[in-house]
């Protein structure tokens, strides 16, 4: 993931603040080139606790629904805006909701990674972690993003379980 988040990263510190959506423990966002203020948001503390521990250069974790928070931000009040294994944990009009709050909360960049149609999921993340907010709600495709947006398909990401869809707009 984190090389495709490098693939189209600006190189040139246009990015000084990133708003990452769902961030867990910064596991592909820490360290992107150029960014002074990251601001993550997530609901398990466990995760925002984890992603201190990375040291990431200007985070700051906010334990909240990105919903919520999404609500309240101003237009372009973010360079870049990241959902990364985010949007299939909504139901698919409130994941749609979130993909639009996030254009309009970006000023130049914004870019999801997601799951690649539905891929059942309970609430246990890759280490076995309980979390409630881990549950699949979605299967988003192609045809669910913009026509403005750029989107690449990798079917075999999750081996045997799906593919994913690598979704961004530069703005």
């Amino acid at each position: 993931m984190r090389n495709l988040l490098d693939a189209v990263w600006p190189t040139d510190g246009s990015i000084k603040t990133l708003l990452d959506l769902g961030c867990g423990d910064l596991w592909f966002t820490a360290g992107l080139p150029g960014v002074e203020t990251h601001v993550g948001i997530d609901l398990f503390d466990q995760y925002l606790e984890e992603a201190y521990r990375k040291q990431a250069p200007g985070f700051t974790g906010i334990n909240r629904d990105i919903r919520e928070f999404l609500k309240e931000c101003p237009k372009k009040a973010y360079d870049a805006v990241l959902a990364i294994d985010v949007i299939e944990h909504f139901e698919e009009p409130q994941g749609l909701w979130i993909l639009s709050q996030m254009e309009r909360v970006a000023a130049k960049l914004v870019i999801v990674w997601t799951t690649l149609g539905f891929i059942e999921q309970g609430p246990y993340d890759n280490n076995g972690v309980y979390n409630p907010y881990q549950e699949h709600k979605w299967g988003p495709a192609v045809d669910s993003f913009p026509a403005t947006w750029s989107v690449d398909i990798y079917p075999d990401w999750h081996g045997a379980r799906g593919g994913g869809i690598f979704a961004y707009r530069f703005k």
